[in-house]
């Protein structure tokens, strides 16, 4: 999908603030001209975040196989793990190892994790 595309679906969402959607315009921008791995917003308790997040994973979900983890505090990484089975494979039954997990992946497809409080993650999760 284009950067011109993605526009068009963000603009489609009338319930952002006016600040909420000039970020999401440059984080597009970044995107498209980047490609980084990884990506954090950072802002206080009730910033919109998390409302943030949610129109992300919308506006690209017709592009990418999108898993939305919401991140705890012990959050253990088989539960990650089930998480992302469930949100991007569409099955229940857990993998016995990461790398069973990656082989019922789809090759044709791309994917994208948008994690909200990823601060919450222990170091073990994010491995």
């Amino acid at each position: 999908m284009s950067k011109q595309a993605l526009q068009q679906r963000l603009a489609q969402h009338s319930g952002l603030l006016a600040s909420q959607r000039q970020l999401l315009q440059r984080l597009l921008l970044q995107l498209e001209f980047n490609q980084p791995d990884r990506l954090q917003l950072v802002g206080s308790s009730g910033s919109g975040k998390s409302t943030l997040i949610l129109t992300l994973a919308e506006i690209c979900s017709e592009q990418f196989n999108v898993a939305l983890l919401q991140a705890d505090i012990g959050l253990a990484p088989v539960d990650v793990l089930k998480v992302l089975q469930q949100q991007w494979v569409g099955s229940a039954s857990m993998p016995r190892t990461l790398t069973d997990f990656v082989a019922q992946l789809s090759k044709s497809e791309q994917y994208l994790l948008l994690v909200d409080d990823a601060d919450q993650l222990n170091d073990e999760s994010w491995q």
